[in-house]
């Protein structure tokens, strides 16, 4: 189970949990459940990837691979 950021707890949000596993190609492939009152968040419309910053500052879930 992962926790939220602690600058910015929200009190919807009851769970966290992620996965990593390797795909059939070989790619490493992160899975993430939230569990929790989702009407409570701000969830924005789906968009292409780009680089971003301080990404726990929003609904967001990252991985940091070294």
């Amino acid at each position: 189970m992962l926790t939220c950021h602690p600058e910015t707890y929200n009190p919807a949000v009851e769970e966290i949990e992620g996965r990593v596993s390797w795909t059939q190609d070989n790619v490493l492939a992160f899975t993430y459940a939230l569990k929790g009152d989702l009407m409570r968040l701000r969830i924005p419309p789906a968009r292409p990837p780009r680089r971003a910053d301080r990404l726990w500052q929003h609904t967001c879930f990252e991985a940091f691979v070294s």
